[in-house]
């Protein structure tokens, strides 16, 4: 069975949930072989980042406890 996540971001988004996000997609290294995968952790409200300069999509990962972002600071769901 498939465990990718079904919510995709894209660089340039809000985001939504502080948590640990993923790069979608594999990682190559230059020689074609396969790569470590990259992990970011981002806070509710930052920006998806861009990688290499480029747009790229990303989606969250891990089991740490969502936090809501909220007008009084962060909250935990």
């Amino acid at each position: 069975m498939d465990n990718s996540a079904s919510v995709i971001y894209q660089s340039g988004q809000s985001v939504p949930l502080t948590g640990q996000y993923e790069l979608a997609g594999v990682d190559l290294k230059p020689d074609g072989t396969i790569g470590e995968a990259i992990v970011h952790d981002l806070t509710a409200h930052d920006l998806f980042p861009f990688y290499e300069g480029r747009a790229c999509a990303w989606h969250p990962i891990g089991s740490t406890t969502p936090v809501l972002a909220s007008d009084n600071g962060l909250e935990d769901v």
